[in-house]
């Protein structure tokens, strides 16, 4: 009998209208999508926890449900939907979003091109050509060329050109959740998960800052939720993040699980403690079969990694 394959499926904002702060991210899936999903992972999968994964003991067709980013729509919609269902899962929360107020860069730079368009992100990163990169070809490009401090830059520069603080902007859009907020999520069911303290690119850290933002968070994500947070999902789940530093930071600080996106199968991972996860958003349930079983064993064959 072949050996079950864990399929590991992620979603992050979860709402009908995605709003200013995620209109250029495409990351966003209603609760009406979100419940279809559920329910065909119901039907068609066996949906474990992180318990069991760990253990090694995996059901015929396991698969787990994650969520990343601090949106307080995972808290709000995700997490009621999950547990009506019975359904357990892992959210990668930041608690710098959460503790400090601060706001992901990605959804400044989202907000910046709702109110103002395009070329106001184009002109604060000095990138004018003919052809306008969408956000995240900017995330992807520009903001991984940076330092940690570049990025801190960066953020300022925006709320400079929005004409508002940090803070008043974290209290007006409601982005996020709160610190009382955390330990919610362990009454629904729900495992919580360290996804870095300011989701941040990591290959642009130095050890010192691979220390904050991912040990540091550790610990503050166990004080806010009253459990051990056992798993890691790096930002942007890209495996160039994925430095001998970081994974070295990662083991060290005691996390048990470690994820990256690339959607491909987990037949045969980089490492033990190694999966990778297919991201979500408006998917009809009529083609979650192939992007869920096949498109994966395609792009693994092609990468050379099956």
């Amino acid at each position: 009998m072949p050996k079950p394959v864990l399929t590991c499926v992620l979603y992050h904002h979860i709402r009908d209208d995605p709003g200013p702060f995620l209109k250029h991210l495409n990351i966003t899936t209603s609760p009406d999508v979100l419940h279809d999903h559920i329910e065909y992972y119901l039907e068609n999968y066996d949906v474990v926890d992180v318990d069991t994964i760990i253990s090694g003991e995996l059901p015929p067709k396991p698969l787990l449900v994650t969520f990343d980013d601090s949106f307080r729509s995972t808290l709000e919609i995700a997490a009621p939907l999950m547990k009506k269902h019975d359904v357990p899962g892992v959210v990668f929360l930041n608690p710098e979003m959460i503790t400090e107020r601060a706001f992901c860069l990605d959804n400044l730079m989202s907000y910046l091109v709702s109110e103002h368009g395009p070329d106001a992100l184009a002109s604060i990163l000095s990138e004018n050509g003919a052809e306008q990169p969408t956000v995240g070809d900017y995330l992807a490009n520009h903001v991984t060329r940076g330092t940690l401090q570049d990025r801190r830059n960066l953020k300022q520069r925006i709320l400079d050109r929005l004409g508002c603080t940090e803070t008043d902007l974290w209290e007006e859009s409601a982005l996020y959740l709160r610190p009382s907020d955390v330990k919610e999520f362990v009454t629904f069911g729900l495992e919580v998960g360290n996804h870095t303290a300011s989701h941040v690119h990591c290959r642009t850290l130095k050890n010192s800052e691979l220390s904050e933002e991912i040990g540091r968070s550790k610990h503050t994500l166990e004080s806010l939720s009253g459990a051990e947070v056992r798993t890691f999902a790096f930002p942007y789940g890209n495996s160039k993040d994925a430095t001998p530093a970081a994974l070295g930071e990662i083991r060290q600080s005691g996390h048990s699980m470690i994820f990256l996106v690339h959607a491909r199968s987990n037949r045969k991972r980089p490492a033990a403690d190694i999966w990778y996860r297919i991201s979500l958003t408006k998917e009809n349930t009529d083609i979650l079969y192939p992007k869920l079983r096949i498109l994966p064993k395609i792009r693994s064959v092609l990468r050379g990694t099956h």
